[in-house]
């Protein structure tokens, strides 16, 4: 793809946030064009499955680039500006091709991040598997997750990778693990025969895809349990409350680095007071997605938590919007963190 002079002045203007309608509409057809042939191989070759979505690729195209047009409260889009400065600082200077590759690398890895939300949305039960697993292959050292043609693969450790020889066909290794598996095993155990299989093998690569692999540990459940309802009482995800309090530590640190030229510099709000929401936030999402001991806790009653003299009237005409928004992205992230690899 070659930018027009039009299509240039369309990202120019989005990346700097002074666009029209038009800037913005080209800014998305240009995010689509970038989007549709990954998406559209993926589909192809089975790495997602429209059926199990039930949407269609254009639905699919549209979804996963969502994020990248949620506007703060100056109509700006956050995301697509704090990528591109943090990798072309000075972006209207940058050559057409420079410009476009950065922006190849926000949307492919914008689609990587929301197909696992997809399925999880889609699939209650194998979004519960996708938790399982990432908090499974956090604490062991069976397989190291990485991402590889665009997609998260799992890499069998304690052996060669193999990465000579060609893939190993999801058909072998679903022939070969039903000969392994027990549909009374917990996932962690499948997991643990999965990793033996293929370090046992010498024919094919030691490394499988993670949806893939998702979906192979389902299909386990589904033999046992022919309900989806079944499925929702034995597949309960095992992400200890650590865990999740860590993930929202992570995600609250990177957006307080993001948006801090906006707040704090742009004298939108104090530092001390910037600081008191993203506490606040810290509170919120590991109530909301741990335990659900902070569940009844609101935005207000989280960032009172540090802020006792705070009335429900300054909250609501100071405050209330900020937060709400700060939420709204926070919890996107943390929903992204907990189902990708």
């Amino acid at each position: 793809m070659k930018l027009t002079p039009l299509q240039r002045r369309a990202i120019d203007s989005v990346i700097s946030g002074e666009y029209t309608p038009y800037d913005l509409r080209e800014f998305f057809r240009i995010c689509y064009i970038l989007a549709r042939p990954l998406i559209h191989k993926k589909i192809s070759i089975g790495k997602i499955n429209v059926h199990i979505l039930g949407l269609h690729e254009a639905d699919i195209i549209t979804d996963c680039l969502a994020d990248l047009f949620s506007r703060d409260e100056l109509g700006k889009f956050p995301v697509v500006m704090s990528f591109v400065k943090n990798h072309l600082p000075d972006s209207s200077h940058a050559s057409n091709e420079e410009l476009l590759m950065i922006l190849s690398y926000l949307v492919i890895g914008q689609v990587n991040q929301n197909i696992a939300r997809l399925y999880n949305e889609s699939d209650p039960t194998l979004g519960k598997i996708l938790r399982n697993l990432k908090a499974i292959l956090e604490r062991t050292t069976l397989f190291e997750s990485n991402t590889r043609f665009s997609e998260p693969y799992l890499f069998a450790r304690n052996s060669e990778y193999l990465s000579h020889l060609p893939p190993i066909p999801m058909e072998i290794v679903r022939r070969e693990f039903s000969h392994v598996v027990s549909v009374h095993d917990s996932i962690e155990e499948m997991v643990k025969r999965l990793h033996t299989l293929l370090v046992n093998q010498h024919s094919y690569q030691r490394i499988v895809p993670l949806i893939d692999t998702a979906l192979l540990l389902k299909e386990v459940y589904t033999v046992a349990w022919k309900t989806e309802e079944k499925l929702a009482e034995i597949v309960e995800p095992d992400i200890a409350n650590g865990d999740i309090a860590r993930v929202a530590e992570e995600v609250c640190k990177k957006l307080f680095k993001e948006l801090y030229p906006t707040y704090v510099e742009g004298n939108k709000c104090t530092e001390s007071m910037y600081r008191n929401y993203f506490q606040a936030l810290q509170t919120v999402l590991s109530g909301e997605f741990g335990d659900g001991s902070k569940m009844k806790l609101s935005y207000f009653d989280c960032l009172k938590l540090s802020n006792p003299d705070l009335t429900k009237e300054e909250y609501k005409h100071q405050h209330r919007s900020t937060m709400e928004y700060l939420g709204k992205l926070a919890k996107t992230r943390m929903k992204a963190l907990l189902n990708e690899s």
